[in-house]
């Protein structure tokens, strides 16, 4: 296996000395990922945390090179997934297919920003002249998103709002677990503690006759409810409108939602829906049977 950490992180912005001890706690951690599920049956999960803390407030900002964009790094956790990002090089085949659906000079929704990747895709395809309106909610992350939209000088494209995307306008408890990725409104299990964030429908964040040209959600189980605060957007939106959304049956089923809920406030804003299968790089058919284990991407257009 090749020294992922030598290949990704900027050697120009970081000493020799500096990348070794990356490549050392990159390994650290691998191994903490073996140990951590069994320290935290037997009651030692504060150990784990503490320590990742440790290892976190030592490393510093990390750069990553990731398909033309520097993408800055906070934590280990926030390096660990970008490492995971790089070599499962799982969503692929979804970044294509998001890059084709965004006009130049679209607009582009994002619910679920984490670091940015996704947004900065979404602002590079749209162009100059486009526009990436993104809801992240957890504060925690949202300085390095900030940070990751300036390094690419995408300031004047995107918007950051610092909201959760809801069928309602409420305070909710938000549980914060590892890099941030698979935060959620929901406890995820994995929750190392938990802030307070405020949600809203997008219906009332968007003025009625909004146009908006691709939506992607990834918000780790809250997708239905997010869609129902969505549903005058949606269908008011032009024959060309595309949906993103994570289909997570583990976290619907914390948010007390199934697939079948997704798929349905989908198909109600007038959406037909399909699954894209990275793995064969095809869009296909629900009648095709989603994946029995892990998510998936969906794909809802017009026609």
């Amino acid at each position: 296996t090749r020294d992922w950490s030598s290949d990704v992180c900027s050697s120009d912005l970081r000493p020799v000395g500096t990348l070794f001890i990356v490549s050392i706690k990159l390994r650290l951690v691998r191994t903490a990922e073996k140990v951590a599920p069994a320290l935290r049956r037997i009651g030692l999960g504060g150990v784990i945390d503490r320590a990742a803390t440790s290892l976190s407030g030592q490393l510093g900002t990390t750069s990553i090179e990731f398909e033309g964009f520097t993408i800055q790094t906070a934590s280990i956790g926030h390096v660990y997934y970008m490492r995971d990002l790089i070599e499962s090089d799982h969503d692929r085949f979804f970044r294509e297919l998001m890059a084709k659906a965004i006009p130049r000079g679209g607009t582009v929704l994002e619910g679920g920003a984490h670091l940015g990747v996704m947004t900065l895709f979404a602002a590079r395809a749209a162009g100059p002249d486009g526009r990436v309106v993104t809801f992240e909610p957890n504060p925690e992350t949202l300085p390095t998103l900030r940070g990751n939209i300036d390094a690419n000088d995408l300031g004047e494209r995107v918007e950051i709002v610092p909201l959760g995307l809801s069928a309602e306008r409420a305070t909710h408890t938000f549980f914060v677990s590892g890099g941030g990725e698979t935060s959620s409104l929901h406890d995820p299990g994995t929750a190392s503690h938990s802030v307070q964030i405020t949600t809203v429908p997008g219906d009332e964040w968007f003025d009625e006759g909004a146009t908006i040209d691709v939506v992607k959600l990834d918000i780790e189980g809250h997708e239905v409810d997010a869609v129902r605060g969505l549903r005058r957007t949606l269908t008011n939106a032009g024959d060309e409108l595309t949906v993103f959304a994570e289909c997570n049956p583990t976290m619907l089923a914390k948010a007390r939602r199934t697939p079948e809920d997704l798929v349905s406030e989908l198909e109600a804003c007038g959406l037909v829906v399909r699954w894209i299968d990275d793995a064969s790089e095809r869009v296909r058919e629900l009648a095709d049977g989603l994946p029995e284990d892990g998510y998936v991407n969906l794909i809802c257009t017009r026609r």
